[in-house]
Parts: C-alpha cells; sequence; structure tokens
C-alpha cells in the first residue's frame, strides 16, 4: 500500500511547497498521477497571470487616480453605503441609509436643482447621468458637477453596486453661460435681443404678475442711418442702451425693485 500511495504523497508535499514545490517534482511514470500534475501546474500558472494582470490594473488605476480631478465613487444598494476615492477631505465610507435613497445627502445640493438631482441619484436605471451644483461640507461654494454611474449585477442578477465618477464641470457651465448670454443680448445696445428679452420678461411676471412695462420708439433711425451712416445710428443705439442700463440700476438701488432689459 505505501509502495502504491507514494506518488500521490510526492506530488501532495510538491503541492504543499507552492512554486518551488512543484519544480520539484519529479515525474512518476503513473498517467493519473503525472495528469494531476500537469493540470495543478497549468492552474498555478494561470493564477500568477491573472494576478500580475490584477497588480498592473492597480498601478493603472492608481496613476490615473493621481493625474485625476475626477472623484470616483461606489454605492453599495443593500447596505446604502457610500465609498469615496479621490477627494481631499470626503474620502472614505458613508453610512447613507438615511437619504431615502439618495445616496448623497441632498443638502449638499443647491436648492434649485436638488428635487432634479435626487429623483435622478433615486432612479433605477443602469446607467445614470445627471448634471447639479454640488457643495460638500469643506466647500466654500457650490459648483457645477456631472455625475456618472452604471449600475453592478451580481451572479444572481441582482443589481448590487452602482459605480462611477464624479467630475467638475464649472469651467464648461460658464463658458456655456456666457455663451449663452452673449447670444441672448443685442450687440450694440448691450439690451436683451427680442426673443431673449420677450423670454425674460416671461419669468419676471412669472414671479411677480404685477409691474410696469416702458417702450421706447425711435422715430427716424433708419432716416438717420441713410444719412449719416450705420456707424452713427450704431453710436447713438449705444449711447441709448447705456442710459437704459444705468436707469435700470438706479431703480434698483432707489426703489429696490427688479428690472430686465
Amino acid at each position: 500500500v505505501r509502495h502504491l500511495t507514494r506518488p500521490v504523497q510526492e506530488l501532495m508535499r510538491c503541492i504543499s511547497g507552492g512554486s518551488e514545490g512543484l519544480q520539484s517534482f519529479k515525474p512518476s511514470n503513473i498517467l493519473e498521477i503525472d495528469g494531476l500534475y500537469d493540470v495543478v501546474v497549468g492552474l498555478t500558472e494561470r493564477q500568477r497571470k491573472a494576478e500580475n494582470i490584477l497588480l498592473e490594473e492597480k498601478e493603472r488605476y492608481k496613476l490615473a487616480l493621481e493625474s485625476s480631478k475626477d472623484i470616483f465613487f461606489s454605492y453599495d444598494l443593500r447596505s446604502e453605503t457610500l465609498d469615496v476615492v479621490n477627494h481631499p477631505t470626503m474620502s472614505g465610507q458613508w453610512q447613507c441609509g438615511g437619504y431615502g435613497g439618495c445616496f448623497i445627502n441632498p443638502s449638499y445640493i443647491y436648492e434649485k436643482d436638488r428635487a432634479r438631482a435626487v429623483e435622478a441619484l433615486r432612479s433605477e436605471t443602469d446607467h445614470l447621468y445627471a448634471e447639479f451644483r454640488l457643495k460638500w461640507p469643506e466647500d466654500a461654494a457650490f459648483l457645477w458637477v456631472a455625475l456618472t454611474g452604471k449600475a453592478v449585477y451580481d451572479t444572481d442578477g441582482q443589481r448590487r453596486k452602482l459605480v462611477g465618477s464624479i467630475r467638475d464641470i464649472q469651467e464648461q457651465k460658464e463658458r456655456e453661460d456666457a455663451q449663452r448670454k452673449k447670444n441672448a443680448m443685442d450687440g450694440v445696445t448691450g439690451l436683451y435681443a427680442y426673443d431673449a428679452g420677450l423670454k425674460a420678461l416671461a419669468e419676471e411676471r412669472k414671479d411677480r404678475p404685477e409691474g410696469v412695462m416702458a417702450v421706447l420708439f425711435l422715430d427716424r433711425l433708419k432716416q438717420i442711418n441713410e444719412k449719416n451712416g450705420i456707424v452713427f445710428g450704431d453710436m447713438i443705439l449705444e449711447e441709448l442702451g447705456q442710459l437704459v442700463r444705468e436707469r435700470r440700476r438706479d431703480l434698483e438701488a432707489e426703489a429696490g425693485c427688479r428690472t430686465a432689459a
């Protein structure tokens, strides 16, 4: 019996010795034993390659974090725990059970964006995207961010986690706002263009239906342009726009009223 079990015992000794032990194994000339040895060596080699790949991926992930300003997160849907990475003060794990299914404290979100942002964060879609203004506890002001997330499923087909990132898009929003204002304002007078002006008046009347609207008519401006040139006519319009803007500021300072022009 000892003679029959000796090859098996030798193989087990080599396996227990790890990689060095496997290298010391000598063929037993028993088909089954040597075949089992080949299987173990193959599995060990694949495991080694997998570990090397994981180490490489870990280093790439570390480099990506170091070179990125994005905040990365992982939200466990079962334990309602948020894991934050790459934030100077908020990195770590946070319990979010008291936020009603929202994994970011609603008080961190700008009030005007809150309802829309919370609805997006609570959604059960596999791909999540939301833009809103956010202020972490240590931040001085609200900043525009873009939150991107993706659902991760377990082997049972159940949604287990949300993983994603939070990117600072404040500069992008400022550029968009500047372009929007540029498109809305007349280049000569500095006042609202026609369509943008009507929209601004409509917005003002939503909050305050009462008020006064002043309309200015410029007589013979076409004739002035034809006689003196369009540059002279633009100078008149520019001066008029400056006067209107100054009077707006005076009304807002003196009477405390809201104006749009």
